[in-house]
């Protein structure tokens, strides 16, 4: 199951650019705080950005984030590290 989420994160932030062609940081021309729509799936936001974008762009960061750091972690990862202490 939670391998199953990550590929899942990692599909969205590797087709981030095809499955949100909106711009996560230009605000449009809409009013702010607008519903869902066919237009913006989750709504804008109090600058009337893409609600949806920001949510897809943002999984593609903490990706990169959680990449870095296990890396700089990986010479000294070990199989205790993965258990809960009894």
């Amino acid at each position: 199951m939670g391998l199953g989420i990550l590929l899942f994160f990692i599909f969205i932030a590797v087709f981030a650019p095809l499955l949100v062609p909106i711009s996560q940081t230009q605000p449009f021309s809409s009013p702010v705080l607008q519903a869902p729509s066919l237009q913006h799936l989750m709504g804008t936001d109090n600058v009337g950005r893409d609600v949806l974008s920001r949510v897809v762009w943002g999984a593609r960061t903490s990706l990169e984030i959680m990449a870095i750091v296990f890396s700089s972690r990986w010479p000294s990862v070990s199989q205790s590290d993965f258990c809960l202490a009894t």
